[in-house]
């Protein structure tokens, strides 16, 4: 239990961008090191899977506000050039513009008119759901 608790804590010092593949690794690692199962019957070795999950689920909260960060610098920049939301995100220089906390890039962005989708994409491998998309519509 000791060796793959640190195994897998190593890598929560880092930003989750930067851990999710080693942790997922360290996942497989170790249910392949249990057989498949975890009979050892020590409680927490039971626990040791869900390490990831739970660090994502901690990073979608900082995802969330990073992305409403990035809306209203969007509104902000729309709100000094005449209603016009800027062409990228790269281009709104009012405020800092944050990345996405789960892939350490920038959010998706796309401009059609006036409709601005910000695009937060799940994790690779992880389920649809956990990914996010803001639809904002700037009215002039």
């Amino acid at each position: 239990y000791t060796y793959w608790r640190d195994e897998m804590f190593k890598w929560l010092s880092l930003p989750y961008w930067q851990a999710h593949e080693p942790l997922k690794q360290q996942e497989m690692a170790f249910a392949k090191s249990q057989g498949g199962a975890f009979a050892d019957g020590f409680p927490f070795t039971m626990l040791l899977p869900s390490l990831r999950r739970a660090y994502f689920r901690a990073t979608k909260c900082d995802r969330h506000v990073a992305a409403l960060q990035c809306i209203e610098a969007v509104r902000m920049h729309a709100a000094a050039h005449d209603g016009r939301p800027p062409a990228s995100l790269g281009d709104i220089h009012v405020v800092p513009v944050p990345n996405d906390p789960v892939t350490g890039k920038a959010f998706g962005y796309e401009v059609k008119g006036d409709v601005v989708t910000l695009d937060a994409p799940p994790p690779a491998g992880d389920s649809p759901r956990d990914g996010a998309k803001y639809v904002i519509t700037i009215i002039r």
